[in-house]
């Protein structure tokens, strides 16, 4: 269902009437190139307290977890491209063991309570297999909305919390008792209680987020946790959060139990965290815990100059292992942590290391004194761990957020020493979030007639495409060249294909296409290292035709040059010279394509040559792996060319 742009005035939650199915999703978006408002303040609960639904159900749950749209006890549903704000409860919600939801390309702002919750629950489950992918969540628990709520109940309770400076207030993304999840690429900012909250979740993953100023109140404490991992009651499991950038929140990233259970098989990596006002990661436990939460692995990650709030009388600065006697098996490994205020890395006893329940290594600190204030340092431990790097991290450009690694950087192949930790060019692991790589990857001569007909055998003995930050990569790409130009194939896990178009009866422009499954392919033709638009710079687009194997759709243009055009112009436009094939797979598609050494002049295609590339694979608006520079993770929704990977044509 498209929604055509305008501001409409929500009275009750919108609820859909029914489930979709895994080959036929029911999708609410909105209409392209409108901006779709449905604004959330006119909702009011009834004199029972209830807020009835648009389908006609009145569910028995919290008010405060009611959406201005919500999905209750449904799967397979899709909401895309739409604007929620002013909520006078929730922005989004997802309740009643609801399953298969994706939730893309919105923006949420101003709420009471979250912006966007999932909640499973003892008697319908838990939600499960939730995408949370490139939403915009501004202002949850946003305190002049709040003192603008004239309602009783609930809204009263809350308002009279901020009144007083309470300690009080609401998750920008909740995820209770939510299984199978995905949260990535969204903009999550401006809230007074945690942004990225799983509470209680088990086998999910949060990456290429970015996450800021989670302190509207200040009376608050200061901020909450950016992301905060946290177990309550059933075991907390399986998720790992890499790739995201959190800057002025209270805590970065924390992994906590609240309550009595453990949480287990965690993984923190390749993080940015920078100017958090109390500790860029922290690992800790609640003191009731009675036993071990186990297998925590944070590693690669980049902390700077963090715990320098205004007041701050507590102990503060990088990366702090809390009351660890609560965990057991921890590994903190490969991380720059440089200019936190009163540490770089941190335990709560020594005893506790030395019992080797947590193994601090093979890190590159600020070199410092440790012994600190008695007063703020009596019940932790700031430490240097083993085999530490003291000094500058020499970053090549940090005033303006470029955390890379100079050459000369001793945290270049000073990680651990274990092959299974190994960069992705083959050498010792780098420390810190953005490895240097030192060997450009490496595009094969194809040694053989490759078909291009969507049959990748011709593919059987050439490597895929290191695809820095995917693992595991379910997404296999791979290329050669020749001197007739350049081979591709990519071999896409994804059961949903998207290719709608709508028929509006007036065409349909660029930026629909994009929002379709695409193999997307960059080739800087005089191969010379781009910093801007070039007109040498080509972007080439494959995409499945709709319905039909054979040809795929293939369309080339100057980087960044939108050209707004009707569909059927876009079609026209494809480069006749450039061909693509695709095919069905029982896991998704494979595609093969050829692009003439002709389309690419001046660039030489002979051993040797080097060229910045840019290969994505997208579906829809959601990136499943892409191949960049490593030091521009998360920072791209559009990758400009100066992020591309340079790579070299090997005989």
């Amino acid at each position: 269902m498209y929604v055509r742009g305008g501001d409409y005035k929500v009275t009750q939650p919108i609820a859909p009437h029914k489930s979709g199915r895994d080959d036929a999703w029911i999708t609410y978006s909105g209409w392209p190139g409108e901006t779709a408002v449905f604004n959330g303040w006119n909702i009011h609960a009834n004199a029972e307290g209830k807020l009835p639904f648009s389908n006609g159900e009145t569910v028995d749950i919290d008010v405060s977890r009611v959406g201005i749209l919500h999905i209750h006890k449904r799967h397979y549903i899709r909401v895309q491209g739409l604007l929620f704000r002013d909520a006078a409860y929730q922005g989004l919600g997802v309740t009643g063991g609801s399953g298969h939801i994706d939730i893309l390309h919105n923006r949420i702002h101003r709420s009471v309570a979250s912006n966007m919750a999932t909640i499973g629950g003892k008697v319908e489950g838990n939600t499960h297999h939730v995408r949370v992918i490139g939403n915009e969540l501004l202002n949850a628990f946003d305190p002049k909305l709040i003192l603008r709520s004239t309602d009783a109940g609930w809204q009263a309770h809350t308002r009279q919390q901020v009144e007083k400076g309470s300690s009080f207030g609401a998750e920008d993304l909740d995820l209770y008792r939510t299984d199978d999840f995905e949260v990535a690429f969204n903009e999550v900012s401006w809230g007074a209680k945690e942004g990225i909250d799983p509470l209680n979740s088990r086998r999910g993953r949060i990456h290429h987020n970015y996450v800021h100023d989670i302190f509207v109140i200040p009376s608050f404490g200061g901020g909450k946790a950016g992301i905060y991992v946290d177990s309550w009651g059933p075991d907390a499991y399986a998720i790992e959060v890499d790739h995201n950038v959190v800057q002025r929140a209270g805590s970065g990233i924390s992994f906590y139990n609240e309550g009595k259970t453990p949480y287990h098989d965690m993984s923190c990596h390749h993080n940015l965290l920078v100017d958090n006002y109390w500790v860029g990661i922290s690992v800790g436990a609640n003191a009731d815990t009675t036993s071990f939460s186990r297998n925590i692995r944070i590693y690669n990650n980049t902390c700077f100059h963090n715990g320098y709030r205004e007041g701050n009388k507590g102990f503060a600065g990088g990366i702090h292992i809390h009351t660890a006697r609560k965990q057991t098996d921890v590994l903190v490994a490969n991380n720059i942590s440089v200019e936190g205020r009163d540490y770089d890395l941190a335990t709560s006893r020594q005893t506790d290391r030395a019992e080797d329940r947590v193994r601090m290594a093979y890190n590159l600190l600020s070199a410092r004194d440790l012994k600190g204030d008695p007063a703020r340092f009596s019940q932790h431990l700031p430490t240097f761990g083993d085999l530490p790097i003291l000094g500058d991290a020499k970053f090549i450009d940090p005033a303006n957020w470029n955390f890379g690694l100079k050459a000369d950087s001793p945290a270049v192949d000073a990680g651990l020493p274990d092959a299974d930790w190994d960069d992705t060019d083959g050498t010792r692991a780098d420390m810190g979030a953005f490895p240097r790589l030192q060997r450009l990857p490496e595009i094969p001569r194809a040694t053989a007639t490759i078909r291009v007909d969507g049959d990748l055998a011709d593919w059987q003995d050439i490597a895929a495409l290191p695809l820095p930050g995917a693992q595991p990569q379910p997404q296999a790409v791979r290329l050669a060249w020749s001197e007739d130009g350049l081979y591709g194939a990519a071999q896409v896990v994804d059961k949903d294909i998207q290719f709608t178009i709508p028929d509006t009866g007036r065409g349909v422009g660029f930026g629909i296409i994009r929002a379709n499954d695409l193999l997307t392919v960059g080739i800087q033709r005089d191969g010379k290292s781009v910093e801007a638009e070039d007109k040498q710079t080509f972007v080439h687009y494959f995409a499945p035709q709709p319905d039909t194997e054979g040809p795929a759709i293939v369309f080339a243009r100057p980087a960044f040059k939108w050209m707004r055009q009707s569909f059927d112009k876009f079609l026209r436009s494809a480069d006749k010279r450039v061909t693509a094939q695709w095919r069905r797979t029982p896991q998704g598609y494979a595609l093969e394509f050829f692009i003439p050494a002709g389309t690419l002049q001046p660039l030489a295609w002979k051993p040797q040559t080097t060229l910045p590339l840019f290969v994505r694979v997208s579906d829809g608006r959601d990136t499943l792996a892409e191949f960049l520079k490593p030091s521009q993770t998360g920072k791209h929704r559009e990758a400009p060319p100066s992020a591309w990977q340079r790579v070299i044509l090997v005989p």
